[in-house]
């Protein structure tokens, strides 16, 4: 994949979740969330952004706690609690990163699994990008020291 192909493709996925596929009460937010959503995708491989696309995860990121969301069969979904609106920029960024290898390792479609956070922390740390959870930097540590 070309690099101007990847950019269309993020852009692309981009234009489906606001059109519709992206359910937000945050209009304050878009762009920064798709800011940080870019610098993940751009890290990941083609193969990675591929599965990313062939997935089309619905993202979800409402302050009402009030509202109910349904996805549709077999699509995975990724909800940025609003919280995650106030964090810095670089946390945003390493947090969308952890959701979006959830995605990618298809852990919505394997509920019954263990270890989904420290698996998803160890793409994110492959892309170059700060794990997300500090029990999994604990335990990382733990094995490092054995």
């Amino acid at each position: 994949m070309t690099p101007k192909d990847r950019e269309q493709t993020i852009r692309t996925w981009w234009e489906y979740m606001d059109q519709g596929g992206l359910d937000h009460d945050v209009e304050d937010s878009v762009g920064r969330l798709y800011r940080a959503f870019r610098k993940v995708l751009e890290r990941t491989s083609d193969e990675e952004l591929q599965r990313f696309w062939d997935l089309s995860p619905q993202l979800i990121c409402l302050r009402s706690r009030g509202k109910v969301f349904r996805a549709h069969a077999n699509v995975p979904v990724i909800y940025l609690a609003p919280s995650v609106l106030k964090m810095s920029e670089t946390n945003l960024v390493n947090v969308i990163a952890h959701e979006v290898a959830h995605v990618l390792l298809g852990h919505h479609e394997d509920v019954g699994a263990v270890d989904f956070e420290e698996k998803a922390d160890d793409m994110v740390e492959k892309w170059g990008l700060k794990r997300s959870y500090p029990q999994t930097r604990r335990r990382k540590r733990a094995r490092e020291k054995k």
